[in-house]
């Protein structure tokens, strides 16, 4: 199985506040990172797994904080000039995680992850009503064991939140859907027998989803990747450039024929990114820079022509830097780390508003600290986000590999 490093990741080198204003390839709208002050809600380690923006002056990043108690969840806002943490329940058991979150308006978010009990893991959901968040019902899928790693809502009406569920014998796919009322756990096809286990959902209408993730095969790891056409899930083939040992951490779907899906896959140095795109008609795997041992942990995309994908580098066993590369339309470039020290640690979570404006968000070096960036360039940016949640009939066709 590929080597994942966790989230618990210690880096000795301390982390600079400021403005760096990196050199970006040519025709990438993308070209200054500016690290952000973000708060840590406890004297625990703190870490942000995902982000979502309705705004340049409205987000809301998840993840978890360490207590005297266990393991916390961790939600901050971002009001266009500081982030701050904002009150958020737990479930009562000892560990909650948040791995992801998804916003319709600044009075509706889903964020979705796990809580860990002395009966094992069960899926934990929690709503943004305009004023405050709840814990809201989630069905059990597995005997012990439901986790979601990531969730998109078109409405708020209408969401899909995927993971991975245990049985007795295997490790298996998990999709839950929320109808606007209530969730549900919606049948979902494994591609082996031992471990399938999704990571990333991106969705463009009700009837239009992709999610990926991995299966353990025989000879390690390959990637899987689902789609919904609005009333199933099927599996659909996906590439796999190397022999063994492929998995797929985002994905991101800018219309029905534009999907970008990153991750890793073996390379001599220890692993390389993996990047596939969707062009209305196959999957394929696009050229990315291999910058060393490294991999990509999320992707957003505006359009075809710009996206940006984050995760990290990891030149030796000690340390991991941040990983940012961008899509311009031609080539995926990486946006080079300025000075040592300056972006220690890793970005696990990222959100574009338009091809001149997003933010990653992760966790810094050191005792673990929340890490947000906010991506630049030189166009004009958007006072609202260019995803529309108008639902549409319209069907991503058949995939084939």
């Amino acid at each position: 199985m590929i080597r994942m490093w966790l989230s618990s990741v210690v880096v000795v080198s301390a982390l600079l506040l400021g403005s760096v204003v990196m050199p970006t390839p040519a025709d990438a709208a993308i070209d200054t990172l500016t690290i952000v002050p973000s708060p840590n809600a406890d004297t625990g380690d703190s870490f942000l797994s995902s982000v979502s923006c309705v705004s340049t002056s409205w987000c809301v990043a998840v993840g978890s904080t360490g207590s005297v108690d266990g393991v916390e969840t961790l939600i901050e806002t971002w009001d266009g000039s500081s982030w701050t943490v904002v009150d958020s329940p737990t479930s009562g058991t000892r560990e909650d995680f948040l791995r992801s979150v998804s916003c319709v308006s600044t009075s509706w978010c889903v964020a979705v992850g796990s809580t860990y009990t002395d009966l094992g893991t069960q899926a934990l959901i929690e709503v943004w009503d305009g004023s405050s968040w709840t814990v809201v019902d989630s069905p059990t899928a597995g005997s012990s064991n439901d986790q979601l790693r990531s969730v998109s809502c078109v409405s708020t009406s209408w969401c899909i939140a995927v993971g991975s569920t245990s049985t007795d014998t295997a490790t298996e796919t998990l999709v839950e859907l929320w109808n606007g009322s209530s969730w549900s756990v919606v049948d979902s096809p494994n591609a082996s027998t031992f471990e399938d286990m999704l990571r990333s959902v991106s969705c463009v209408s009700t009837s239009s989803c992709i999610a990926v993730g991995y299966s353990i095969m025989d000879g390690g790891n390959q990637t899987l990747m689902l789609t919904w056409d609005g009333s199933d899930w099927s599996i659909v083939d996906s590439p796999n450039p190397g022999t063994a040992n492929e998995i797929l951490n985002g994905v991101s779907c800018a219309s029905l024929s534009w999907c970008v899906a990153v991750g890793a896959t073996p390379s001599e140095s220890g692993n390389k990114p993996l990047v596939e795109a969707w062009d209305g008609s196959s999957w394929s795997v696009v050229e990315s820079p291999n910058d060393g041992n490294s991999l990509l942990q999320s992707v957003s995309c505006t359009s075809a022509s710009s996206c940006v994908a984050v995760g990290f580098l990891a030149p030796s066993f000690f340390g991991t830097e941040m990983l940012v590369q961008v899509w311009d339309g031609v080539t995926w470039s990486t946006l080079p780390n300025p000075t040592s020290g300056a972006t220690d640690g890793q970005l696990d979570g990222a959100f574009c508003l338009s091809e001149a404006w997003c933010v990653g968000v992760g966790m810094k070096a050191g005792r673990t600290q929340t890490l947000v960036v906010s991506l630049t360039g030189p166009e004009p940016v958007p006072t609202t986000t260019t995803t529309t949640t108008t639902l549409s009939d319209e069907v991503i066709p058949s995939f084939t590999g």
